[in-house]
């Protein structure tokens, strides 16, 4: 139990607080199944997270429909611990950041169940598993709306886990790209989890954006998983042992070039204890160093 508390100290601040955006409401159009996962018995089941009543569909939005479809589009999946308010600003800032980078396509949110409490970090994986499947299915129906449109999908840290379901359901993406994986460091690898042939080559080109000064992935993931999280400090036993079309990405350097203020995190709202860009879990997406390697990689 004390490993759970000190995990939810610390995940409390994975996210911006709501509103630590300032400007003009948000623009960013969003997917979402909340509300749909009912939670069985409480905090502290293991894995114990349902559809409340089926597996929700997705319906389309007329920006994914002809004869309006874009030529690309970004579908950004956030992590643990963001009530809707903070998904949405997250999704505006990834937004933003990559504009300023230079995208000149379209991106859109995934906000799914990830905050079921700060304690309850199982239930909140199993939340992704059950998105993954509806992720998968929303690829699918995008592809056949508008079959010429780039889809590329980014995720921060839990949201990881939701694309990868997704590819192993049958998803299929032009371009995966995760920062901060928050998933156990071998799942990628051939014949684990989410390793060949569970994705193959649905994902396009997959990078893994890994960040060993990462105080949460290195220091409360450990204990809570009993594993190394693969956005710490990449694959476990190394390059040689992933599928071709995944490729690892160190983001520390590029975090800690981004910093302001003599090395300070440029997020305007770290959890607390934070001072150093590249130990900011909630960050990746205010480094405009790293979102711009981000954005050379979209399809």
């Amino acid at each position: 139990m004390r490993t759970r508390r000190v995990l939810a100290v610390l995940l409390l601040g994975l996210c911006p607080a709501s509103g630590a955006l300032a400007g003009p409401p948000p623009s960013v159009e969003e997917f979402s199944t909340r509300g749909q996962v009912e939670l069985i018995n409480g905090w502290f089941s293991r894995d114990d997270a349902q559809w409340a009543s089926g597996v929700p569909t997705l319906a389309l939005p007329a920006s994914l429909t002809p004869p309006d479809c874009p030529p690309s589009i970004v579908i950004y999946v956030h992590g643990f611990e963001n009530s809707a308010a903070d998904a949405t600003a997250n999704f505006n800032q990834a937004a933003a950041a990559l504009k300023a980078a230079g995208y000149a396509g379209t991106v859109y949110g995934y906000s799914w169940d990830s905050n079921p409490g700060a304690f309850s970090f199982d239930v909140a994986r199993k939340s992704a598993d059950l998105n993954g499947k509806v992720l998968a299915q929303l690829l699918l129906d995008i592809k056949r709306s508008c079959p010429d449109t780039k889809v590329n999908v980014l995720t921060h840290s839990l949201g990881a886990r939701v694309a990868l379901e997704a590819l192993r359901c049958g998803g299929c993406a032009h371009s995966v790209q995760m920062l901060a994986p928050a998933v156990d460091n071998e799942v990628l690898e051939a014949g684990q989890e989410f390793g060949a042939p569970a994705i193959g080559r649905r994902a396009g080109t997959l990078k893994v954006w890994f960040n060993d000064e990462d105080d949460v992935l290195g220091i409360t993931y450990p204990p809570e998983e009993i594993d190394s999280a693969l956005g710490s400090a990449g694959s476990e036993h190394g390059a040689g042992c992933l599928p071709a079309n995944v490729f690892q990405c160190d983001a520390q350097p590029k975090m800690e070039a981004s910093a302001l203020e003599g090395g300070k995190t440029p997020n305007p709202a770290p959890k607390p204890g934070i001072s150093d860009a590249e130990d900011d879990h909630s960050g990746y997406i205010w480094c405009d160093k790293l979102m711009a390697c981000v954005k050379k990689g979209l399809k």
